[in-house]
Order: C-alpha cells, then sequence, then structure tokens
C-alpha cells in the first residue's frame, strides 16, 4: 500500500469505483453453482457496494468539513450552504435515477408500476424491508443502495453544518457502535431487515466520514494504512472459514469480519487518495479504467433495468432463457456502459455545468478538497 503522500489522486479513486461496479456486475450474474457455503463468489457485489458507501463518507464529508470551515469563517447561518449542497446532489444523482424510472415504468418492467411510489420517494430499502420478495424480482431491485445514501444526505450535513465542531466525533463514534451491535449475534436484525436498511450501512458511512474528519484536522493516517495489512489477514482468514465449510463458526464471527473488511477498504481508499505508484498506480491510472470510474453511477444505475429488459422480452417472445455466467456479465458490462457513457455525455454532464453556480463562497473554490467525489452508489459525488 505504498503511496505518494504529497499528491491527491481523484483519478485512481474513480478507477476504484470502475473495479466496484463491475464487481456488482458479477455477483449479479453469476450462477448458482459457484456459491459458496454462503457467499457467492464472496459477494462481490457487496463488496463494491460497502466500499462505495466508504467514498461516499469520506468524500462528502471532507467537502461539508471545507463548507462548514466557509461558513463559520463568514459568519453565515447554515441554511443557505444546506440549501446549496442539496441542490448539487440532486443535479448529480436525480437525472439518471429518475430517467430509468420513468422509461421502466413506462415498459412496466416487471410490474415496476406497482412499486414505484416506493422508488419515486427514495423508499426503495423500506420496501424491500417489508416485501422482502420485490429485491430480487424487481427490476428496481439494486435501488436500495441509493435510497440508503439519500437517507444518509439527509440527516449528515445538518449535523456536520449545524451543530459544534467537537459534537461530530462522537456522533460518529455512537453512529459506528450502533452499527456493529446490528451486525453482531446479540443485536441481530429480524432477516427482513438485515442488509438493505440503513443501520447496516452506517458503519461504512461512518468509517469513511470518521478518516475525512481526522484528516481535515491535520491526523496524520499513516498508523491506519499500517494496519491494514493485518486487518486483511485476518478478514481473508475469517471468509476461508466457509471455504472450508465451517459456516457456523463463522456465523458467529461474521460481524468482525465485516468491520475488517471496511477497515482494509478504507485504507486502500487512503492510499489511492493519495496516489499508488508502481503497477498498482499504473493500473489505477489507466485513462479507461478511470472512464469507467467517472460514469459508474449510471453503469449501476442502468444495469440491472436493462438485465430485466432483456429478460421480459425474452419470455414474451419465446427466446431461449439466459444463463447466467461470466459471459453475461461481460456482455451486460459492456452494454450498461455503453448506455451510461450516452446518458453521461448527452444529460447528466451538461447538467453538472450548472453546479458551477451553485457553489458555497465560490470565490474561495481554490480552497475546495483537491480530491473530488462521484456520485451515489452507484456512488459517486462528483
Amino acid at each position: 500500500m505504498d503511496a505518494d503522500s504529497t499528491a491527491p489522486r481523484a483519478g485512481q479513486l474513480d478507477a476504484i469505483r470502475a473495479l466496484c461496479v463491475i464487481g456488482v456486475i458479477v455477483s449479479h450474474m453469476i450462477s448458482e453453482r459457484l456459491r459458496i457455503g454462503g457467499f457467492e463468489f464472496f459477494e462481490l457485489g457487496a463488496y463494491g457496494v460497502y466500499m462505495f458507501f466508504i467514498l461516499s463518507g469520506f468524500l462528502i464529508t471532507g467537502q461539508l468539513l471545507v463548507t462548514r470551515d466557509k461558513r463559520l469563517a463568514a459568519g453565515d447561518l447554515p441554511w443557505r450552504p444546506l440549501t446549496l449542497f442539496y441542490a448539487k446532489r440532486m443535479l448529480r444523482l436525480f437525472p439518471a435515477y429518475y430517467l430509468a424510472l420513468a422509461v421502466a415504468g413506462l415498459l412496466n418492467l416487471r410490474g415496476i408500476r406497482a412499486e414505484m411510489p416506493w422508488h419515486l420517494l427514495q423508499l426503495s430499502d423500506i420496501l424491500f424491508a417489508i416485501s422482502p420478495w420485490y429485491e430480487n424480482t424487481s427490476a428496481a431491485g439494486h435501488y436500495w443502495t441509493l435510497t440508503l445514501e439519500w437517507q444518509f444526505y439527509a440527516v449528515w450535513p445538518i449535523l456536520v453544518l449545524c451543530l459544534p465542531p467537537r459534537a461530530l466525533p462522537w456522533i460518529l463514534a455512537i453512529t459506528l457502535g450502533v452499527a456493529v451491535f446490528t451486525w453482531s449475534p446479540i443485536g441481530a436484525l429480524p432477516t427482513v431487515l438485515e442488509r438493505t436498511n440503513i443501520l447496516q450501512s452506517l458503519d461504512s458511512l461512518a468509517i469513511g466520514a470518521a478518516l475525512a474528519l481526522a484528516q481535515h484536522r491535520g491526523a496524520s493516517l499513516d498508523w491506519f494504512v499500517r494496519t491494514a495489512w493485518p486487518a486483511a489477514a485476518l478478514c481473508l482468514a475469517g471468509l476461508l472459514l466457509v471455504v472450508v465449510r465451517q459456516q457456523a463458526l463463522f456465523d458467529n464471527i461474521e460481524f468482525l469480519v465485516h468491520e475488517l473488511m471496511n477497515w482494509t477498504f478504507a485504507a486502500i481508499m487512503l492510499v489511492a487518495a493519495r496516489g499508488y505508484r508502481g503497477p498498482v498506480g499504473a493500473m489505477l491510472d489507466n485513462a479507461a479504467i478511470q472512464y469507467v470510474g467517472r460514469i459508474s453511477y449510471g453503469i449501476y444505475v442502468y444495469h440491472h433495468f436493462l438485465l430485466y429488459w432483456y429478460v421480459d422480452y425474452a419470455e414474451r417472445n419465446g427466446l431461449p432463457e439466459l444463463e447466467w455466467n461470466l459471459w453475461l456479465s461481460v456482455r451486460l458490462f459492456v452494454v450498461s456502459t455503453a448506455v451510461a457513457a450516452l446518458s453521461w455525455h448527452l444529460i447528466e454532464a451538461p447538467l453538472q455545468r450548472l453546479r458551477r453556480h451553485l457553489a458555497y463562497g465560490r470565490r474561495d473554490r481554490h480552497a475546495e478538497p483537491a480530491v473530488s467525489a462521484s456520485g451515489g452508489t452507484g456512488v459517486v459525488v462528483r
């Protein structure tokens, strides 16, 4: 995890997003035959989602802390920067989100009109908790991650911009503690609330936010990066229990493995923000991979709808059923990337240009963080 600590690399974070969205697509397309214990190919999609959450917590919090400093220096009330923040988030995340829903609604993909109010109101995760079968049958079955992010945005910016700075570490500590408790055996949630709810994603978001807060206060995080090696080793050791068919033992320590994974992913993100060198740096600096990362939000949003459009089309026209394998992942990735690229260049990017009018303290734009974000779990906050 060697890095140049003086050279922030937003592009390398884009490359990590690309790897995450590829993992999501592979995870959605693989066959049940590849299941190992309780994991499908070690849940690459879930891991990608948690990395997205860590990135969002880190990058959004960094932006909010800079905005808070500007607000305090100017003696402004928090309402204007909050309004500008939400306007920018909507410009980044809403176009692809609602465009995909609109098309899916027009086509009534898999009867999505019946569940449409939940998705329109950013409550997909609540729907999937009340009616768990929807996540596996809905064309918008991946939207729970996006609505979780909006629930995070609904509260966290207000806390950062309105509360005294000394309150934030305590809030993050309590948030992390609650999230870890819900993952643990003694605090286990009902099955219908597992995973696709805000409580079991708050740990990933809080870890990213805590690192942003520590970095903003000038703390050296080299120690955190160094500890990622033993954390990663312990995490892998825990996962190996599944491979050797020790599922019961793994179930008792799964929450620890999950938090070690968060720790490892957060360290990877920190190093990428500074800039990897060597072969890893060369891969993450690849222009094509970074481009995929820049449009990864659209890839994430569109891929599930594209898949189920074809499934419905094949069923109506008597075509052979899809064979769920790696080749399907490749084809879906290519088509999703093409659609996301069109969406980005024709719709999303032009709207992004409006965001320059929404910057708080525009005369001080040179004070913005060197590393920007890219939006949603898709999750990329640019």
